[in-house]
């Protein structure tokens, strides 16, 4: 549909515009110094955002690229086929290739929300779309995806927060994510730009 056309091509724009920042370390750096100049919360942000782009920088080289896509397509595979048993649970029958563009576009709608796992955005995508594009009954398409956000997101939550307060009685992680980077860590991440500037790497 035309709908499902334009959510597509501002989810493809809204990822170049994120590979494009990840990528050009002379465009993060612009991004990063704004931040810095704005008052101390945006600079509490930009020393976690600065760590966040070294990591994807990591996860986005060509050499792990292909791993991450391979995984990445085997979970979401299970994940809209999870989508087929949970509408099959309630009766109603739902092809493969219907549930991968509705998962698809019911998640992307909800990334594009800028909402934590995209609360409210998805589920409502999900339901109108089982709905209106599957043709399955309203309850049906409510129960589906009640089923299929519990059996993904808010597992996957439960495993989080159960790792989180492990590693918190362990080592203490819950303060320092509280607190922020450290100092010395912010300072790290400085002397780095400084050093990558000074020896003319920034494209």
């Amino acid at each position: 549909s035309r709908v499902g056309g334009w959510a597509w091509m501002a989810g493809l724009l809204f990822l170049g515009m994120l590979f494009a920042l990840m990528s050009s370390r002379r465009l993060a750096a612009m991004l990063l110094a704004f931040l810095r100049r704005s008052g101390r919360p945006a600079r509490r942000l930009a020393a976690t955002l600065a760590l966040s782009m070294d990591c994807a920088r990591v996860l986005l080289r060509p050499r792990n690229l292909p791993a991450l896509l391979a995984v990445s397509t085997v979970s979401w595979f299970w994940e809209c086929w999870g989508l087929v048993f949970a509408a099959r649970a309630f009766g109603m029958e739902l092809e493969l290739g219907q549930a991968v563009f509705i998962y698809s576009l019911a998640t992307l709608a909800g990334a594009l929300a800028f909402l934590p796992g995209g609360l409210g955005v998805t589920e409502g995508s999900l339901a109108l779309l089982l709905g209106g594009q599957a043709g399955l009954e309203r309850g049906a398409a409510a129960a589906a995806t009640l089923v299929i956000r519990a059996t993904t997101l808010w597992f996957a939550v439960a495993i989080g927060v159960g790792a989180l307060l492990w590693l918190d009685r362990r080592r203490g992680l819950g303060e320092r994510l509280w607190r922020g980077l450290r100092a010395e860590d912010i300072e790290a991440l400085r002397g780095q730009e400084r050093a990558e500037a000074a020896a003319g790497q920034l494209p």
